[in-house]
C-alpha cells in the first residue's frame, strides 16, 4: 500500500500536450515525474527497488495504468 498526494495535473499534462516527437518519451517523463511527486520519499524508492529486481513483474506499464487510473480518480471521471 502506497500513500498518493497528487501533485497539480498541469504539471504532468503540460508538457504531455507540448509534446512533439511521436516516441512519447517526454510524455512518459512528465508521468513519472508527476507520480514522483505525490509519493513519499520512501515509496519512490520502494517502487525503484522493485522495477531494479529482475524477479518482480512490476515493469513501466503497470505504471502507465497507475498514473492512468490515479488521474481518472483525481478528476472524478472514469474512463
Amino acid at each position: 500500500m502506497y500513500t498518493f498526494n497528487p501533485p497539480k495535473q498541469a504539471v504532468m499534462v503540460l508538457p504531455v500536450l507540448a509534446a512533439k516527437n511521436d516516441d512519447g518519451i517526454e510524455q512518459t517523463r512528465a508521468a513519472l515525474e508527476w507520480l514522483d511527486e505525490g509519493l513519499t520519499p520512501e515509496d519512490r524508492t520502494h517502487l525503484e527497488d522493485r522495477l531494479r529486481d529482475a524477479e518482480d513483474d512490476l515493469d513501466f506499464d503497470v505504471l502507465g495504468d497507475v498514473v492512468e487510473g490515479l488521474m481518472e480518480k483525481i478528476a472524478g471521471r472514469p474512463t
